[in-house]
């Protein structure tokens, strides 16, 4: 990600989401300036098309019998 990073923005943005650039922040109860970095952070997530199928009550008790219900009534 990084690599692509670097390919597709100039070295001033490739700062802000790589190294981060130099910054101060004032500090809300008192305190003064803190000094530190701002960072960009990209955040990807995968959401499939198919839809999540859920196990109802109604759908356990439409499963086939098992060979197993014997045994587990036992």
């Amino acid at each position: 990600m990084k690599d692509w990073v670097q390919e597709k923005v100039s070295s001033d943005q490739e700062d802000w989401v790589c190294e981060g650039v130099e910054a101060e922040i004032l500090q809300s109860v008192g305190g003064g300036w803190k000094k530190g970095r701002v960072k960009i952070r990209l955040e990807l997530e995968f959401i499939p098309d198919d839809p999540l199928i859920e196990n109802t009550e109604e759908d356990d008790l439409q499963a086939p019998p098992s060979p197993l219900d014997d045994f587990r009534k036992a």
